[in-house]
C-alpha cells in the first residue's frame, strides 16, 4: 500500500518540541538576567569605589569637608574647573566633577543610584551613614535584584548591601 504524500509533523512531534524549547527557557532566562544583574553590581562597585577614593581626596584638598549628597540628571552640568564658584561649602555631590576629582557621567542612566557620603555625620541621603564616603542602590529592577547596593567606608573597604553577590573583582 502506498502512503499519500502528506508533509509535515505529528502534534505529539510540536507538543515534544515546544516542551524541550520551554523547559531550556526555564534554566536559561534565569540564569541570563543573574548574569547581567551581577554586571551591573560589578560597575556599581567600581562607580562607588571612584566616589569614595575622590571624596576622601576632596576632604583632604578641602580642610576636612566631604561632599554629599546623590549623583542626579544626566550630567553634573559644570564646566571642568569651576571649583571657585562652590565657596567654602557646604559642597554636593557635583562638586566632586565640578573641581575635576572625579568624571562626569550619564547618572541618570545607570542602574544605580549614588552618593557622596560625609562619614562624620552620615550626610549625604541614600544609603550613607555614619563611616561611609560613598553608596549606591538598585534602582528599580526586578524582584529580587532590586534591592541591591554597594558602600565605601572612610577606612576604604567595600560592603554589598541587601543580599548584594560577590563582586567578581
Amino acid at each position: 500500500m502506498q502512503r499519500l504524500g502528506r508533509g509535515g509533523y505529528t502534534l505529539m512531534e510540536l507538543i515534544t518540541t515546544i516542551l524541550i524549547i520551554g523547559v531550556l527557557a526555564a534554566f536559561a532566562v534565569p540564569n541570563y538576567i543573574g548574569t547581567v544583574e551581577t554586571n551591573k553590581y560589578d560597575d556599581a562597585v567600581g562607580l562607588t569605589n571612584q566616589i569614595g577614593m575622590t571624596n576622601r581626596m576632596f576632604a583632604l584638598d578641602h580642610a576636612g569637608s566631604y561632599s554629599t549628597g546623590q549623583f542626579m540628571g544626566a550630567n553634573c552640568a559644570c564646566a571642568a574647573g569651576t571649583c571657585a564658584g562652590y565657596g567654602a561649602g557646604p559642597f554636593p555631590a557635583c562638586a566632586l566633577v565640578c573641581c575635576n576629582y572625579l568624571g562626569d557621567q550619564p547618572w541618570s542612566t545607570k542602574p544605580y543610584n549614588f552618593y557622596a557620603c560625609d562619614p562624620g555625620t552620615g550626610g549625604g541621603g541614600g544609603g550613607c551613614a555614619g563611616g561611609l564616603v560613598s553608596a549606591s542602590q538598585r534602582n528599580g529592577g526586578i524582584a529580587p535584584y532590586s534591592g541591591w547596593g554597594v558602600n565605601m567606608s572612610n577606612a576604604g573597604t567595600m560592603n554589598g548591601t541587601g543580599g548584594a553577590p560577590s563582586p567578581t573583582y
